[in-house]
């Protein structure tokens, strides 16, 4: 592979990413890693942010309720504050996807292959900014993507690391 590739991350790949819960925390790790060292364009779709964010922010919460019995105002503040550092490294590591009116027709033409509005919007933005492939690990998307995409581990082995096939 001569040209570094380009890669959109969806939503759950960025999750994965920064909840070291999640079971395929390393692998994302794994991925953005190796794509850096790739020198790989990497992207997400601008929505993400605000799904990031909110994701994050509540699994944090939730622990804390978990282990507290009720969220204490300063595990709500550290959450918040722990969400918001990982938008803005996000924001650092990769480039933002604009959406507007055109993806959100795009995404409504990619109807009658995956009815998800949503992953149609990340599949749009995919587009847009000519992504070699759209990383999901959502198996309903893969199965139905409008898009060239792969789960984190092929695209590891795509990448050139093969032993998360």
């Amino acid at each position: 592979m001569g040209n570094a590739p380009s890669l959109l991350l969806d939503t759950n790949v960025w999750v994965d990413l920064y909840d070291g819960n999640r079971p395929l925390h390393l692998r994302a790790q794994a991925l953005l890693t190796r794509a850096i060292e790739r020198d790989a364009a990497i992207f997400y779709a601008v929505s993400t942010l605000k799904d990031l964010y909110y994701l994050l922010s509540r699994s944090l919460k939730h622990r804390a309720r978990a282990e507290h019995e009720s969220l204490r105002k300063e595990d709500a503040v550290s959450a918040e504050r722990i969400a918001w550092a990982c938008v803005e490294n996000m924001q650092d590591i990769a480039a933002p996807v604009a959406v507007d009116l055109s993806d959100v027709w795009l995404a409504g033409t990619y109807r009658e292959l995956h009815r998800d509005f949503e992953d149609n919007l990340v599949a749009a933005a995919a587009t847009r900014c000519g992504a070699d492939i759209l990383v999901t690990n959502d198996e309903q998307f893969l199965r139905h993507c409008p898009v060239r995409a792969m789960d984190v581990a092929d695209t590891l082995a795509y990448l050139g690391l093969s032993a998360y096939r």
